[in-house]
């Protein structure tokens, strides 16, 4: 008993000194902003996207807090999200994005929930936010499983006020990345608080065996690591908001010029992005009508768009950028997307979808598109659940993997004029998801018995 009550002094003291450390932190960090500036970041507003705000905790019972770090996390995540809101009618729906370019999205996508830009870092406004917001749960979805082993920045002060206020936290569809500490200051974090971090999560929910088996090589104890399967795989990605009247636009053109789109998302790596061009260039020699629709998974990388338009102009390609609008798209077959949150609406019309390595291949499968990937040693094995999806599809037979890129062309031909090994992998597709659902209810029985 003696060793429980100097571990709880002990956490109390490390929550302290994170809280100040974070404090010299968020004032060193605005050291070179304008007193107006400053000003505005120690308001609760500044972090605030929608306007769903101040009435939190007033007219409901308490919040359910969702840190989802991407859209695509967010979108498979809609079943499990919709069930717990089910399940607990009077929580009001908070969403954190892991960057700020995320907000209009989730706000459009959840327009009755109360969207952060982030969650704030300075103590006193982490306070004021869990007083505002009340939370009776906290979710992270799949890739914050431990701290330091995401390639987006993990803030504690999320975890660290949840610890804090005894707010319980889970991870849904846990994975691990590889350790990722991007800077001097956050390596001192790591190696003072990171195990405020697991502290703070009261159960990983996994997906396999694997990250299982990783988690617990970490030190987490096997009681606190749930194998519960795949939320992916409940997600119905067919329910979407109407698109913009622009990107509509876009769409029904090419539905009416008979286009035929090959649809490539999240695809970054140079000689990937070229091996698909290249790939495209060859049906475009007996399909007039081919469209590519290039996603290099970060549009906000300079340098990496940069070289894939360089290639574009070496090459004598017209392409149009999505950002600039409906207008210059009239004579050009290929769609370069700069933009977030658009690319369900491009899979929903393709009749062909390239995943790239380390890209989730369930998303377009269930909008019943054939998925193509690149050879089988360009995927880097990673425990996060897209690399584990693309191995369960793989050895269902259930997408369309190219021995090497030079031969990518002859499968997209291949997938376009053969419509029974089309539908062969679609019907693998289907039967490979269909086994696997139930995930969300499954975890959702396991936290209002064990959690809430």
């Amino acid at each position: 008993m003696r060793w429980r009550v100097k571990l709880a002094i002990y956490t109390k003291f490390l929550i302290i000194l994170q809280r100040f450390v974070a404090h010299l932190y968020f004032v060193f960090e605005q050291k070179g902003l304008d007193v107006k500036d400053k000003r505005q970041l120690c308001q609760i507003d500044a972090y605030i996207y929608s306007r769903q705000d101040l009435i939190v905790g007033l007219n409901v019972s308490g919040s359910l807090v969702i840190y989802a770090a991407t859209v695509g996390e967010l979108r498979a995540a809609k079943v499990f999200i919709t069930e717990l809101l089910n399940k607990w009618t009077s929580l009001q729906l908070v969403l954190i994005p892991g960057q700020k370019q995320y907000a209009d999205i989730y706000a459009d996508a959840y327009p009755e929930a109360m969207v952060l830009n982030e969650f704030p870092s300075l103590p006193v406004l982490t306070d004021q936010l869990f007083e505002l917001m009340q939370p009776k749960l906290c979710v992270f979805i799949e890739g914050p499983s431990l701290h330091g082993y995401f390639p987006i920045r993990q803030d504690l002060a999320l975890p660290v006020t949840c610890l804090l206020n005894k707010v319980p936290l889970i991870v849904v569809n846990a994975c691990l990345y590889r350790k990722h500490i991007a800077s001097k200051i956050d390596q001192v974090e790591h190696l003072l608080f990171k195990n405020l971090f697991k502290q703070a999560v009261q159960y990983w929910y996994v997906p396999n065996e694997h990250i299982k088996h990783d988690l617990q090589n970490k030190g987490l104890k096997q009681d606190r690591i749930q194998l519960m399967g795949d939320i992916k795989f409940d997600a119905n990605f067919n329910e979407l908001a109407p698109p913009s009247i622009e990107l509509s636009e876009i769409l029904n053109n090419y539905q009416k010029n008979d286009c035929r789109l090959i649809v490539a998302g999240s695809v970054n790596a140079f000689e990937e992005q070229k091996a698909v061009i290249s790939a495209w260039m060859q049906v475009l020699e007996a399909q007039a009508n081919a469209v590519l629709i290039l996603a290099p998974r970060y549009i906000n990388d300079g340098l990496m768009m940069n070289k894939l338009i360089t290639f574009f102009h070496e090459q004598g390609l017209k392409y149009a950028l999505r950002s600039e609008g409906f207008l210059s798209i009239a004579d050009k077959n290929i769609l370069l997307i700069d933009t977030f949150g658009e690319l369900p609406y491009f899979y929903q019309q393709a009749e062909i979808a390239f995943a790239g390595r380390g890209h989730g291949v369930l998303e377009p499968m269930r909008y019943g598109k054939p998925v193509v990937v690149g050879p089988h040693n360009v995927w880097t094995k990673e425990n996060s659940t897209s690399y584990f999806l693309y191995l369960y599809m793989r050895e269902h037979k259930a997408l369309v993997e190219c021995d090497n890129y030079s031969t990518l062309g002859q499968v997209f031909n291949k997938i376009l004029n053969d419509e029974p090994y089309k539908q062969g992998f679609l019907q693998r597709a289907s039967a490979a998801v269909k086994s696997q659902l139930g995930v969300s209810e499954r975890i959702i029985k396991h936290i209002s018995k064990h959690v809430i």
